[in-house]
């Protein structure tokens, strides 16, 4: 008796375990640092803000797309006032990227764009001229997911991608950890003329529980579960 209630435990509490791993992507945001290259450091930072350009092209059912955004402004909270800082005045920071995946068609004319493939570098331009080389500070490792809705008329489109990403020198600092950081790319479609996208949206950062933490969790709550049983015995 008591070994058949373990074991629906365990099933429960790896069902949990399963149930935690599939939201992690949805966890608040992480507050971290920027170290401005001339010295200074920007504390309290949840979002980046961004503008973009990008090509689509569609082909039937798939449809590649490239394109290169420039961050503009840091901010302590979503749609809080942008900190005080050398972005855009002092140096630059953008991000190439590129990506593809499915492409279907939805009610009233739209297009639904499903990626299965996105990578994305960021760098830093602390001259401000796009010329000379510049310093890469963060990678995307992994697509988590992705997906972009294109209508026609004003009302233009909007997509959300989540990428597993790594800071890259020490320009992004905080809690970040090693492939299992989650950057989360929120953004509107401000115009498409002909495949060619312009829009803004935001950047925000959390991590992912490590497996042995989810693990952990799962074993102490079978531990509790299996010590109430014995007590009510």
């Amino acid at each position: 008796m008591h070994t058949a209630w373990v074991r629906g435990g365990l099933t429960a509490v790896t069902g949990l375990a399963i149930m935690l791993a599939g939201t992690v992507a949805m966890a608040d945001p992480i507050t971290f640092s920027i170290n401005e290259p001339g010295g200074g450091v920007i504390n309290g930072v949840q979002y980046i803000d961004f503008s973009y350009q990008s090509t689509l092209n569609q082909t039937g059912g798939s449809f590649t797309e490239s394109g290169r955004g420039y961050f503009g402004s840091y901010r302590a909270s979503l749609g809080g006032a942008p900190i005080a800082s050398g972005l855009g005045s002092a140096y630059n920071l953008y991000a190439d990227f590129s990506g593809g995946g499915t492409a279907t068609a939805l009610s009233g004319g739209g297009t639904r764009f499903q990626y299965s493939s996105f990578d994305m570098s960021m760098w830093l331009d602390a001259d401000k001229n796009l010329a000379t080389a510049n310093t890469l500070v963060g990678q995307s490792t992994q697509l988590v997911n992705g997906e972009g809705h294109l209508f026609p008329g004003l009302s233009k489109g909007d997509w959300n991608l989540v990428l597993k990403f790594n800071p890259v020198g020490g320009f992004l600092s905080g809690p970040f950890t090693l492939g299992l950081t989650l950057a989360d790319f929120n953004g509107n479609i401000t115009t498409n003329d002909n495949g060619v996208i312009t829009g803004s949206g935001n950047l925000s950062y959390s991590v992912v529980p490590e497996p042995a933490s989810l693990l952990l969790l799962g074993s102490g709550l079978a531990g509790l579960g299996l010590l109430r049983r014995r007590m009510q015995s």
